[in-house]
């Protein structure tokens, strides 16, 4: 039987609703950390790992709660004396002027005891081409590690994903779509999207021959797009 797992991008928008986010046990340390920073109200942290384990869920989460809005490096504000507040996503983006900008950040919010949390895929002292005063402060900060969700976490997730769609999926059927599709849980959100408008729009059941069929068109298209 053929397993080999299939990478695909799905043209459906993330809402990262904070009531929709998922506390498991591959993410727990991370929720543990942003918890006791929100708590005291103060702080600094540093989240990594790869794409799509869930970082910018729970950036968003702690942006709900402190009422402010997830920064990208593109998007961080002029001005770090206005800001006690600085949620920042995607930080191997920044350019050299961009990283200048959250180094003033950082030693305003430093001094001032503010709330400095940044996501990147890697840890501090793997950014590669930073600015070295940036980096050796940020290499300081509390970091905590996104582990990758096992099989059952990611059972959990299709589940839970199928079921805010009011989409039902056998286990038989979770387990195909875990053995062919990237295991991305924001991967895997987008293909149940996709998953639950073609079952409405052919008015049939998510079975296994309609995941297989709905795969392999997805693998058909991304090879004629090449």
């Amino acid at each position: 039987m053929h397993t080999q797992q299939m990478a695909f991008s799905f043209p459906t928008q993330t809402v990262f609703e904070p009531e929709n986010f998922v506390p498991m046990s591959f993410n727990a340390e991370a929720l543990q950390a942003v918890d006791r920073l929100l708590s005291c109200g103060y702080g600094m942290l540093y989240m990594y790992g790869p794409q799509g384990c869930g970082k910018s869920h729970l950036l968003h989460l702690a942006a709900a709660r402190l009422g402010v809005e997830v920064c990208t490096p593109h998007t961080l504000p002029e001005d770090p004396t206005k800001h006690r507040v600085l949620i920042v996503d995607l930080l191997e983006e920044a350019s050299a002027h961009m990283q200048e900008k959250l180094f003033h950040f950082y030693n305003h919010l430093k001094a001032r005891g503010g709330v400095f949390i940044i996501a990147s895929k890697v840890p501090a002292n793997h950014l590669v081409g930073f600015l070295p005063d940036l980096t050796s402060r940020l290499k300081t900060l509390e970091h905590v590690a996104f582990k990758n969700p096992d099989t059952a976490h990611l059972e959990l997730l299709l589940v839970k994903f199928a079921a805010d769609r009011q989409l039902q999926l056998e286990p038989a059927v979770v387990r195909y779509i875990l053995k062919r599709a990237d295991r991305s849980p924001r991967v895997l959100e987008g293909l149940v999207a996709l998953l639950d408008e073609k079952s409405l729009e052919k008015a049939k059941p998510v079975s296994i021959p309609f995941v297989k069929n709905i795969l392999e068109n997805l693998e058909e298209n991304k090879h004629a797009d090449c």
